[in-house]
């Protein structure tokens, strides 16, 4: 899957000098990741010191805060963490908090449908939204972002002591999931969960534990 680059503009709150960086789209990342560095010159200071999972699986405490994001005519304070390494990404949070998707046939951001307010209850299968990024996150969650606005995590530990899906105890493996071209979360063939099923479990209705 291809890279999606953005031109963000970045300032403190209250500001109004934005410097413009081209940050890539990622939605595993929870929130925007800049260069401390950066954010300093800025006069963006981070707010306390937040524990941090990176790509690799190990943990730090780096500095965490609110800057004044840019996306073309939008502006929207959103939080902001403080890279002591030269990472530009644009995190899941920014894109919930302008209401934007990602187009990866056209390498671009896209508004997003309707927010979701609550929970549904005249929902009808044929009205589900299409999943457009899945993440794993701490022991058996996922997170989940539908291209109708639906976000958050899932958890699947009523899962993982069922023999069908017991290669999920290790991690690496837990960690590969992907989008499948059914619109599901898979691991491979034999491990598919339904994205209608999923979406259900999101927004708090009754599903069946065979998801």
């Amino acid at each position: 899957m291809a890279e999606i680059q953005v031109t963000v503009g970045i300032c403190k709150m209250g500001g109004a000098e934005f410097y413009r960086a081209q940050p890539v789209v990622d939605v595993w990342a929870d929130h925007s990741v800049f260069p401390e560095a950066l954010l300093n010159n800025l006069g963006i200071e981070p707010r306390r010191q937040q524990t941090v999972r990176l790509p690799d699986g190990s943990l730090a405490d780096w500095g965490y805060g609110i800057a004044l994001l840019e996306i073309g005519d939008q502006q929207w304070p959103c939080p902001v963490v403080f890279s002591p390494n030269d990472e530009y990404r644009l995190g899941a949070s920014a894109l919930q908090i302008f209401n934007l998707d990602e187009d990866y046939n056209a390498g671009t951001l896209v508004a997003a449908g309707p927010l979701s307010l609550g929970r549904n209850e005249d929902i009808s299968p044929n009205e589900f939204a299409r999943l457009t990024a899945a993440a794993p996150r701490e022991g058996y969650r996922i997170w989940l972002h539908y291209d109708d606005g639906v976000a958050g995590e899932v958890d699947l530990s009523h899962l993982a002591e069922s023999e069908l899906f017991k290669s999920w105890r290790d991690r690496r493996y837990f960690e590969s999931l992907r989008i499948g071209a059914h619109g599901g979360v898979e691991w491979d063939d034999d491990v598919v969960l339904c994205g209608d099923a999923l979406y259900l479990e999101l927004t708090g209705q009754i599903v069946q534990s065979t998801i």
